[in-house]
């Protein structure tokens, strides 16, 4: 089995690590979803700009709802299987 392994994400206090390894089968991990209270600016490559925009915006205790982030690992994915 194949791995593909994204920057990793940043630790937040307080929170578990994430682990960005993403199997290369089916049946998408957890992986491929990142929850947005868990992104940053520092995320751009793994989240994307807006979901890193509206992780920052989190931090900053602005009102955004509770969401996640696919990840540019999985869209890339999905692009090329289609």
């Amino acid at each position: 089995m194949a791995t593909m392994t994204p920057p990793s994400l940043p630790t937040v206090p307080g929170r578990p690590a994430i682990d960005a390894t993403i199997p290369d089968a089916p049946g998408a991990p957890p992986a491929w979803i990142v929850d947005l209270s868990d992104v940053s600016s520092a995320n751009i490559a793994i989240a994307g700009g807006k979901g890193a925009n509206l992780g920052e915006m989190l931090r900053a205790d602005l009102p955004v709802p509770p969401g996640f982030v696919l990840t540019v690992g999985a869209y890339e994915r999905m692009r090329e299987a289609n």
